[in-house]
């Protein structure tokens, strides 16, 4: 499955190159459609859970050493803040 995704994915490239380059209605309408391809083989692709989203996000926030943000409540060098939600599911993962 893999393996098949690679090359679906490499086809898309040359095809999206190929098309990038011509400004013309027809192929805006072919890159449109790459990109429409493109989300779903990723999604058939996709393998990580959203306990491992709940992982990655708190093993980030815990292990930055940046300094806390009171106003955002996020600290420098991160994105997001886990949730208590997030950390229920983490926790529980391990139980």
């Amino acid at each position: 499955m893999i393996k098949d995704s690679y090359e679906a994915l490499n086809s898309m490239y040359h095809k999206a190159k190929s098309l990038e380059k011509d400004e013309s209605n027809e192929s805006q309408r072919g890159l449109e459609s790459l990109r429409e391809e493109y989300s779903q083989l990723m999604g058939t692709s996709e393998n990580h859970t959203d306990t491992d989203f709940s992982k990655a996000v708190c093993i980030a926030y815990y292990t930055c050493n940046g300094k806390k943000n009171e106003e955002s409540k996020l600290k420098e060098g991160v994105s997001k803040a886990p949730t208590t939600l997030m950390l229920f599911d983490v926790s529980s993962w391990y139980l």
